[in-house]
């Protein structure tokens, strides 16, 4: 009897320990949140499952994380457009018939990263909208923040889509995430209309005051007057300057960081960080 619950015992500390093994070599694969580096704890994968499968259900448009030590191995396609959408495609990424979403690849071998939109993931994140996130997050990722920029793609990416007039009709936006979102926007607004507000007021009082200062010099204003009169004995008109205004007209952007749209509803661009 002794051996056999020995045995048991055996068996299941062995399976346990292949169930470490292989999560730790396949990483964290969920719904929403993929890490085939590694680089995320079970915790903060689970946040962050749970919160883009909150964003993507509220919204109709499915937010996505794929993390890979390098895209070319795993996908096989040298361009990381190529790769991200072959991603999108072979996972079956996207929600509802149009398939929209919005995906962020990570290869975390050459410290790359490619943003890939569709359906509608595509209309509420345009090429501007799509650099300015990158742009976002990538801050995180130089001092290898990971969960903080994960956090932050996902509520900015959730962002868009909820803010996105020509479709906001569609939805109910109530999640907390939007929520906060809001909150944080209008809080941000109040703030500017503050500081501007107190400066004007500043500079009006220091305007105001500059020309008080004259009035206690003297007491009697009769002493600045000339007892002379005025004697004007010449007239000059000179030349003191010429005003021009000038349109500035920039030439044509190159992007270097492959941000184009391509066939099949998808756009996107890449980002090294």
């Amino acid at each position: 009897m002794k051996k056999r619950v020995f045995s048991l015992l055996m068996a299941l500390l062995i399976i346990m320990s292949l169930s470490v093994t292989a999560f730790a070599e396949g990483g964290y694969e969920g719904s929403y949140v993929i890490d085939k580096a590694g680089i995320l704890t079970e915790e903060q994968a689970n946040s962050l499952e749970a919160m883009a499968a909150e964003s993507s259900e509220s919204s109709g448009c499915g937010i996505y994380l794929v993390i890979v030590d390098d895209y070319r191995q795993y996908t096989g396609e040298s361009f990381d457009g190529d790769a991200a959408e072959k991603i999108y495609e072979d996972r079956s990424f996207g929600l509802g018939d149009d398939k929209s979403g919005i995906m962020l690849m990570m290869s975390m071998d050459d410290r790359h990263m490619y943003l890939l939109a569709h359906g509608l993931g595509s209309i509420a994140l345009s090429d501007s909208e799509n650099e300015d996130l990158r742009d976002d997050i990538k801050k995180y990722f130089k001092d290898d923040e990971w969960y903080q920029g994960f956090c932050e793609y996902i509520k900015k990416a959730a962002g868009n889509v909820y803010l996105d007039s020509s479709r906001s009709s569609d939805y109910e936006y109530d999640s907390p995430i939007f929520r906060s979102y809001k909150l944080k926007s209008r809080l941000l607004g109040i703030g500017v209309c503050l500081v501007i507000g107190l400066v004007a007021a500043f500079a009006v009082v220091m305007v105001l005051r500059a020309q008080l200062r004259s009035v206690a010099k003297e007491t009697d204003a009769g002493r600045y007057a000339d007892k002379g009169g005025l004697n004007l004995s010449r007239h000059y008109d000179r030349f003191t300057h010429r005003s021009r205004s000038r349109v500035y007209d920039p030439p044509a952007k190159s992007n270097s960081s492959s941000s184009s749209g391509s066939s099949g509803g998808y756009s996107g661009g890449g980002s090294d960080f």
